[in-house]
């Protein structure tokens, strides 16, 4: 009996860890399509740098709406644009704070609502580089019909191009790993 218990947990043991090796091998791709005009903006809350890349390109004209999802719900949308140039009358027809979302299933289910009121067919996600592959699968899951234009950000705290070097990136990774792995077993 106690074989068949170790043999079991090397294999589990090996399968996670494999698992990990290709997840983190296979981050998906740092390139950007700025190009690509969609009706919404969606941002992920986070991460620092996310909304500021929102903002910048709803500035320049590539969606209709930016919908900034999970964001806390005591910050209003005249203290989170304080210093931003947006007009102000866009503020009220085009930006949209949700404030429901404490994940990022939440983040999906949420953006999903809104985007069949509003009739949205395609989106620019805007996340953080490493959890961009856990926030396709939720929003595929909601939304699959639903042209999604990725756009992750890097950020300061996780570096991908140093992934294999730097302790600190591959605990988040791991831990994103497991994440990931959760959301595909339940989706």
């Amino acid at each position: 009996m106690f074989h068949l218990l170790w043999k079991i947990t090397l294999l589990s043991i090996i399968a996670v860890l494999g698992g990990f090796l290709w997840f983190v091998s296979t981050m998906p791709p740092q390139t950007v399509n700025y190009n690509t005009p969609t009706d919404a903006i969606v941002v992920l809350t986070g991460s620092v740098g996310r909304i500021q890349e929102g903002m910048e390109i709803f500035q320049q004209g590539k969606a209709r709406y930016l919908y900034i999802s999970g964001v806390n719900p005591k910050v209003t949308k005249e203290t989170l644009f304080k210093h931003s140039k947006l007009n102000p009358q866009i503020l009220d027809c085009c930006v949209i704070l949700e404030h429901e979302a404490r994940d990022t299933v939440g983040n999906a289910r949420e953006t999903a609502k809104w985007a069949e009121q509003k009739g949205i067919k395609s989106i620019r996600l805007v996340t953080a580089d490493y959890h961009l592959r856990r926030s396709l699968l939720q929003f595929r899951h909601y939304m699959p019909e639903l042209m999604i234009v990725v756009h992750p950000i890097k950020t300061a705290d996780v570096v991908l191009e140093h992934r294999w070097e730097d302790w600190k990136t591959l605990k988040v990774l791991f831990k994103e790993y497991g994440k990931w792995v959760v959301a595909y077993m339940i989706k």
